[in-house]
């Protein structure tokens, strides 16, 4: 199944449950979920967005969770979604990475390559490399929750949820 890639490159889980309900306070979203056969447990998750979202009771949503920080959404019932938000954060992120680095190149260069500097931009670098890295998976996981369909979902997370109930 195309979902076992998912959890090959991703840290954090992948849950499609039903609203129970849902608060919304300024930019901060808490959706609740229902008790069913994928999610045993009542859950509430927590998303952070300056765009609005219509979120409803009974709305079935497909989402990536780290913790209880929602990381990426799909709202199956309503066909909203919060790729466009993620791919956004990520390039300023990256903006400001490359932004520093240039400015630690600039500065050992003028500096006559001061250690400090050079450490600097190594580290700044590095980051810069895994900030490319984690946007080449994020890219992916949105392909994936893209292309899924509802039976394929629910089919894939009960086998998974048997497996880790065994």
């Amino acid at each position: 199944m195309e979902f076992t890639s998912f959890y090959n490159y991703a840290r954090n889980d992948l849950r499609y449950f039903q609203l129970k309900s849902v608060q919304k306070d300024a930019i901060f979203y808490t959706l609740h979920s229902k008790q069913d056969a994928l999610n045993p447990n009542f859950e509430s998750f927590y998303y952070k967005s300056k765009k609005p979202y219509h979120f409803k009771e009974n709305d079935t949503i497909l989402l990536c969770n780290l913790n209880k920080k929602i990381v990426l959404f799909r709202n199956l019932t309503q066909n909203e979604d919060n790729f466009k938000e993620a791919k956004m954060r990520h390039f300023c992120f990256l903006g400001f990475l490359g932004f520093f680095a240039v400015l630690f190149a600039f500065f050992a260069s003028v500096n006559a390559f001061a250690l400090l500097y050079l450490i600097l931009l190594s580290v700044n670098l590095i980051l810069l490399v895994l900030g490319f890295i984690n946007l080449g998976l994020l890219f992916k996981q949105i392909r994936i929750l893209k292309t899924s369909d509802k039976s394929l979902i629910e089919a894939f997370l009960k086998q998974n949820l048997s497996k880790n109930s065994a």
